[in-house]
């Protein structure tokens, strides 16, 4: 009987698979076994990417197109069709929902309607007031308030600019508008303050010569708000001179005895 053929391991270890060695094939390996979780990753990333896109794109069409529609109320000349324009436009221009609510307010100054004006103002106020149109609205503001008569609250306003917004621009060159309402109240030593602080803001500006102009004739009607002449160092007068001439005297003498 013939001899039973040994049975060896070859053929099973041929059929068995050659474990990974680097990070390379182990990386193979795991991404066969992940492939379509890597597909569906894959093709939710692209989706993303494109909705970020069409919404960019989108975005990009409707602020063109709120800039556009603000360009062209700002070149209506009629003052009352541009307030009609910019009260269309409001809350409708995206990110210049600010500028056109204020443009919207100095449009209603410009057509004499305060009322409208300081409700415009205020909203910027209210909505936006961490925006650069804050400060001019409140200035624009305190100028209605003082073309209805009422002053303090004008006063008010104008001390809430200085206070919240003392580097705006408005805000350093209102010194001049405050000194009049100030003066008009009648309170000539505070207008005074008011013409020498904006005149010192901004020197060789007009806003400083037309405050100059304001305190000379404020001055004119109050002389008792003129300060005292300080003499110079070294200025003597002449009670100190006449003085000073018997104390030398007087030493003189002295040293000769």
């Amino acid at each position: 009987m013939a001899r039973r053929k040994k049975k060896t391991a070859t053929s099973d270890y041929l059929l068995a698979p050659e474990e990974p060695k680097t990070e390379w094939q182990k990386f193979l390996v795991h991404l066969e076994e992940n492939i379509k979780l890597y597909v569906a990753g894959t093709l939710f990333v692209i989706l993303c990417l494109a909705i970020a896109g069409l919404i960019h794109m989108h975005r990009t069409v409707q602020d063109q197109e709120a800039t556009t529609r603000l360009a062209e109320a700002v070149l209506i000349e009629d003052a009352e069709e541009r307030l009609e324009r910019f009260a269309e436009l409001s809350g409708h221009v995206g990110r210049w929902n600010a500028e056109a609510l204020y443009l919207q307010g100095e449009t209603a100054l410009e057509a004499g309607k305060l009322s409208e004006a300081r409700e415009s103002f205020n909203g910027v106020l209210k909505d936006f007031n961490t925006s650069e149109f804050a400060a001019p609205a409140l200035d624009g503001l305190a100028f209605a308030l003082r073309e209805e008569g009422q002053n303090e609250e004008a006063l008010a306003a104008y001390e809430k600019l200085h206070q919240e917004w003392p580097s705006a621009f408005v805000s350093r060159r209102s010194f001049l508008a405050k000194g009049e309402l100030l003066e008009k109240m009648e309170r000539p030593a505070d207008a005074a303050a008011a013409y020498q602080r904006q005149r010192d803001l901004f020197p060789e500006s007009s806003s400083a010569r037309h405050a100059e102009t304001a305190l000379d004739k404020l001055l004119a009607k109050h002389p008792e708000l003129v300060p005292d002449e300080v003499p110079e160092p070294g200025d003597v007068a002449p009670e100190d001179g006449a003085l000073t001439e018997v104390l030398s005297s007087a030493d003189d003498d002295g040293a000769t005895e």
